[in-house]
């Protein structure tokens, strides 16, 4: 059997169907605006990291201070250093205005002592200590020789602490004049080979 009902009274039973209970409803109206304020509500923030303080290092005096990179990529005037027995001087090779010398220094203040005059024609070979207070030099000289360039060798004897300088040998310099075979302790003697003359 087919049940017809008339239009209007459908509407108002499919309404009715759809209709909550009041306290249902109640519920709901009153809840809705707690999840709209929990919504709204941004969580809560971390508290600021403080940051913390930074101290500048200090200057630890037992530090020596870096030593500038172009102090390193040119060539050094000085070359050979050489201490005394005792510990007290330096010596060492210094190149300046086209010639070589000879530069002693106080091993503990750094302060120089003495030094020997360099010329344009002679080179310092090589040098050695004489016991404490000398030095043995070997110097080459500019010369000729049959019409060619040479370079001649003679020895030398430096008191750093007089400033003095004395020729060791021959005055004429020879080809092969800088050849010690031996020297004592305190620099007393040197036993030294050397030519006669150049036509040796």
């Amino acid at each position: 059997m087919n049940l017809i009902l008339p239009r209007g009274l459908l509407c108002a039973c499919l309404l009715s169907s759809l209709a909550l209970p009041a306290g249902v409803a109640n519920a709901q109206s009153s809840a809705a605006p707690e999840v709209a304020a929990i919504e709204d509500k941004a969580p809560p923030k971390e508290p600021a990291k403080q940051a913390a303080a930074v101290e500048a290092p200090t200057a630890n005096p037992d530090i020596p201070k870096l030593i500038p990179t172009k102090a390193l990529a040119g060539r050094s005037v000085m070359s050979g250093f050489e201490l005394s027995p005792d510990g007290s001087m330096i010596a060492f090779k210094q190149f300046t205005n086209n010639s070589s010398q000879i530069v002693v220094v106080d091993a503990e203040t750094r302060e120089p002592i003495g030094g020997t005059k360099g010329t344009d024609n002679t080179a310092i070979n090589w040098f050695r200590w004489a016991g404490n207070d000398r030095l043995i030099i070997s110097a080459g000289v500019e010369g000729k020789w049959y019409g060619s360039t040479q370079m001649f060798s003679r020895l030398l004897v430096f008191f750093p602490k007089k400033n003095e300088t004395i020729l060791l040998g021959k005055k004429s310099a020879v080809l092969d004049g800088d050849n010690v075979i031996h020297v004592a302790e305190d620099g007393s003697f040197a036993l030294v080979a050397a030519q006669r003359s150049v036509y040796d």
